[in-house]
């Protein structure tokens, strides 16, 4: 499954240029305290690969840049690409040593924690694309660190610029469109966010840290401002869905980064004319496949098609590709796929794969199966497949089921001391379901009810069990309602238990009222599991 289009030869950088020169005082870039044309974004940007190369900058070198949240950020990027630098984000919310390890892991030569004067704004006649070419280097992005240590992924310019087209091609941005730039510079769907508006005389919204901080505010800011296009995982669009504005048809919602269930997709299409449903790793250069969203269509929901530049296929252990319908590894090749992990050349040979058919790919660690319509389905992750007491069980199943339930918002599955631990966030922020209680039991035995502390989680409750057991019939204090009307963990497993083998019930359940993420408004599953009863 492939699809080939797009200029080999140009780089975000100059499409930028193009649409400064047409359009020089239109709308580039607005934060809440500022607005800057495509002429002045010009104009910082020259300043900015100027000051690099005063400090000693040479094509190739790694900047770090540290800055606030702001309209001055994209310029930031624009000029070290100027300059020939590779663009390497930190996020200066995280620790110190996880910042220290990206600095190293990435060989960074010069951090960039402030912008010099653009004095009378005027640039000096050097183009935008300056020193950038196609088959360098131009960022670095941190895998999550879910698992294991972070990895420094290395993405060329032709890479970014072969994404950027293809998003393009399905978005349609224009003179009138305005992109929300809401996800963290650490995050690579940012450079979308940017670059896709940018390169098509649109503008970007850069948020502040205080509008994230505030979903009402940020809903109402993007709003006034006549946003036509937020990127956002499932998560995320969870917190914002409160405060949109019904019927919105200008509004594109796209969703990837993590599982879109039929249900968000259809709380989304009330509030926006198209939905998205997009999938990617880093390694691939943001996303990979897309597809429309018919809010019609059951779980699980399709991530589409392969973009531009792309091939996607999905091969069993031996490098064999899988028939239509059966499950595979999904493995990614094109034009997207990264230069490879930074200082981790065993690691880069190991994921980045010479196949005697389909070229060099990448090996996603994705489980996934291609439909018969030709669109790719996303089955989870292959570190997500557990064997327990001789089953082999599929996590995200278990989460997907349970996110069926009417009153769940989230869940996650994990083993925890040979059992089966379920994390619950119920809707409306986990006031759909009650906390406080702990029950422990077999079935057919009375349970003890007693108060369990969180770790800091407010509102938890924890059911333990026999691995298998259907229902928790017998245990006291397990009713189906409780007295607010929210969900029992009693209901949650009889629920679960019309859908799953015995072998796939949670031995326990915890409920959260609020998941942690990660600053990619992921579920932070590492937090998540040290915030579990012991």
């Amino acid at each position: 499954m492939s699809a080939i289009g797009g200029d080999r030869m140009s780089t975000v950088p100059h499409e930028v240029a193009r649409q400064v020169e047409r359009t020089p005082d239109a709308l580039a870039v607005l934060d809440p305290g500022a607005e800057i044309t495509y002429r002045g974004l010009a104009a910082r940007a020259g300043a900015v690969a100027r000051a690099l190369r005063d400090r000693g900058v040479r094509p190739g070198d790694v900047v770090g840049v540290a800055l606030p949240r702001s309209a001055d950020y994209v310029a930031a990027i624009l000029g070290l690409w100027q300059a020939g630098a590779v663009f390497l984000p930190l996020d200066r919310s995280l620790p110190p040593e996880r910042l220290r390890y990206q600095r190293e892991q990435a060989g960074m030569s010069l951090l960039l924690d402030s912008l010099p004067h653009t004095g009378s704004g005027e640039g000096t006649g050097e183009p935008l694309t300056g020193d950038v070419r196609p088959e360098e280097c131009a960022y670095v992005m941190f895998t999550s660190g879910s698992t294991g240590r972070p990895k420094a992924v290395r993405v060329s310019h032709a890479s970014l610029h072969n994404c950027v087209r293809a998003v393009a091609e399905l978005l349609a941005p224009g003179p009138a469109d305005r992109y929300a730039a809401n996800q963290t510079f650490s995050f690579d769907i940012s450079l979308l966010e940017m670059f896709v508006p940018l390169s098509h005389g649109g503008a970007t919204l850069v948020t502040s840290e205080a509008l994230q901080a505030d979903p009402g505010r940020l809903v109402g800011w993007l709003e006034r401002h006549d946003v036509t296009v937020v990127h956002a995982t499932p998560t995320a669009w969870r917190a914002l869905l409160p405060h949109l504005t019904p019927g919105r048809e200008a509004l594109q919602a796209v969703c990837g980064g993590e599982v879109l269930t039929a249900r968000l997709a259809a709380e989304l299409a009330r509030h926006a004319g198209r939905v998205w449903n997009f999938y990617g790793p880093t390694e691939v250069t943001v996303w990979c496949t897309a597809g429309l969203v018919d809010a019609a269509e059951p779980d699980p929901l399709p991530v589409g098609r392969p973009l531009a530049g792309y091939r996607v296929v999905v091969l069993d252990d031996d490098g064999e590709r899988v028939p239509d319908g059966e499950q595979g590894e999904i493995h990614v090749g094109g034009r997207g796929v990264a230069l490879g992990y930074g200082g981790a050349p065993e690691l880069t040979a190991e994921r980045f794969v010479e196949h005697p058919e389909h070229g060099r790919l990448y090996r996603t660690g994705d489980l996934g199966r291609l439909r018969p319509d030709g669109q790719l389905r996303f089955d989870g992750r292959r570190d997500r497949q557990v064997q327990l007491n001789g089953y082999r069980i599929e996590l995200g199943e278990i989460e997907a089921v349970a996110q069926e339930h009417p009153l769940v918002e989230l869940a996650a599955a994990h083993v925890v001391d040979g059992g089966l631990l379920l994390f619950v966030q119920g809707v409306q922020s986990g006031q759909g379901i009650q906390g406080g209680q702990s029950v422990q039991g077999t079935q057919g035995t009375q349970g003890t009810q007693g108060t369990q502390g969180g770790q800091g989680v407010q509102g938890v409750q924890s059911v333990q069990g026999t691995q298998g057991v259907r229902d928790t019939q017998g245990v006291q204090g397990a009713g189906t309602r409780s007295a607010q009307g929210g969900l029992t963990p009693r209901a949650l497993r009889k629920h679960l238990a019309a859908h799953l083998p015995s072998y796939m019930i949670p031995s326990r359940i915890e409920t959260r009222g609020a998941f942690p993420l990660t600053p990619t408004k992921k579920i932070d599953r590492v937090a998540l599991l040290a915030s579990a009863n012991r």
